[in-house]
């Protein structure tokens, strides 16, 4: 007889339910379509730099370190197949 696996164990779910259980990660995916909005209006590199700075300053939680940041808005993302190096 075979068991269900522990709670601890994740299971094989729809990405679209599992985004719905860590909203954290939609509204990242969200931040990143932001600044790829931003640095599509023609901006400096200078100009985006600050806004990025600006934008990300005003949304860091406040458990996560300013120099922290960048990287985590910057990491993967929890889409498939998708590219965010615009953002860098």
């Amino acid at each position: 007889m075979m068991s269900s696996p522990p709670a601890s164990v994740p299971t094989s779910r729809p990405m679209k339910r599992t985004i719905r259980k860590f909203p954290p990660l939609s509204y990242l995916d969200q931040l990143r379509d932001l600044l790829v909005q931003i640095k599509s209006l023609g901006l400096t590199a200078n100009e985006f730099e600050v806004s990025k700075k600006v934008l990300l300053a005003k949304v860091r939680p406040g458990n996560i370190k300013e120099e922290d940041f960048p990287d985590i808005v910057n990491g993967p993302t929890s889409r498939t197949g998708t590219n965010n190096t615009a953002l860098k």
